[in-house]
């Protein structure tokens, strides 16, 4: 968490994994660490943490994304209900590729706050030439 005037600028990375090899993201071209997923008991604990030393940082939106794509993390809506439950405002970043049926009623049923996707290119092979990997094809 980095302090920048009177509110905090946070988020919380459910994982780094991503089947995408998007030509914008740092991820597929410069990231060396392991790739995975975070354990929910440390979820938990970040979450208990940040409520602590935060409590300001709770009005704002708290985003469960970074370098990988959420969706992929096996308990995703787990982590997005346990956020809201402790009174935060869970929101996600991704793919609209990944978001299925499933998934969407996953999301609604934690609780999300808010979502951003990703929409780059007008068409399949633009779209395909940015995101790369076969996961989004």
């Amino acid at each position: 968490m980095k302090r920048q005037d009177s509110y905090t600028i946070s988020g919380i990375e459910l994982t780094n994994t991503c089947a995408g090899t998007c030509i914008m993201c740092p991820r597929s071209h410069a990231m060396t660490r392991k790739q995975g997923f975070m354990d929910f008991g440390l979820f938990k604990s970040v979450i208990t943490q940040y409520r602590a030393d935060t409590p300001a940082g709770m009005d704002l939106p708290l985003p469960l994304d970074g370098m990988g794509e959420s969706l992929l993390h096996p308990q995703f809506d787990r982590c997005i209900a346990y956020a809201a439950r402790k009174g935060f405002k869970p929101t996600l970043a991704l793919n609209p590729a990944v978001l299925t049926e499933e998934a969407s009623r996953r999301l609604l049923n934690a609780g999300l706050y808010a979502v951003d996707l990703a929409l780059e290119g007008a068409d399949a092979i633009t779209f395909g030439r940015i995101r790369g990997g076969e996961g989004w094809r």
